[in-house]
């Protein structure tokens, strides 16, 4: 089933999804450097891309009300989906797990189990019902491919909730 990423973030920041993704891809052992990305980056958008230069995207975050991803669905990643430059980026790989996710800003809350951007906005984010600590919630930005929980909680906002869809064995 197609995914489609993006490739700029809303203030028009480039997301480097696809090369995060590659990059979690051939660290995962799902590709080796020299077959497929050798294909793909000189085909691509992201052929110039250096392995080595981002930090790896292991999975994605969205909304999923009629529970079409769950385990063993093949996952076919594209950039620039219903458009003319559509662009498969990486082979198909299946879906190794979900996780329920909600996404919620709170006033107060325990400062371990939530996160305060630097705006003074507070978030709490539960996965399969579990609220995240601070700790975790820096880290799925991170896997998810954001440079920060700043720009993570730009995309996914308060009232958020959805899926992770994981392509390695990681769980929160």
């Amino acid at each position: 089933m197609i995914l489609g990423f993006k490739t700029k973030l809303p203030n028009g920041t480039p997301t480097y999804f696809p090369e995060k993704i590659i990059e979690g891809l051939t660290k995962n052992c799902w590709i080796k450097v020299n077959d497929w990305t050798d294909i793909m980056l000189k085909e691509g958008p992201q052929k110039e891309m250096i392995l080595g230069q981002h930090k790896p995207k292991v999975h994605t975050l969205r909304t999923d009300d009629t529970d079409r991803w769950h385990k063993d669905v093949m996952i076919d990643f594209f950039t620039g989906v219903r458009t003319k430059q559509s662009h498969r980026f990486a082979p198909r790989v299946p879906v190794i797990s979900t996780q329920s996710v909600k996404i919620d800003e709170m006033i107060m809350t325990s400062a371990d189990s939530c996160y305060k951007l630097l705006d003074g906005r507070v978030f709490v984010v539960r996965v399969d019902g579990r609220k995240l600590k601070k700790s975790e919630i820096f880290s799925l930005a991170k896997n998810d491919g954001f440079d920060s929980p700043e720009d993570f909680f730009k995309w996914f906002h308060d009232g958020w909730k959805g899926k992770i869809i994981h392509w390695t064995c990681l769980k929160y």
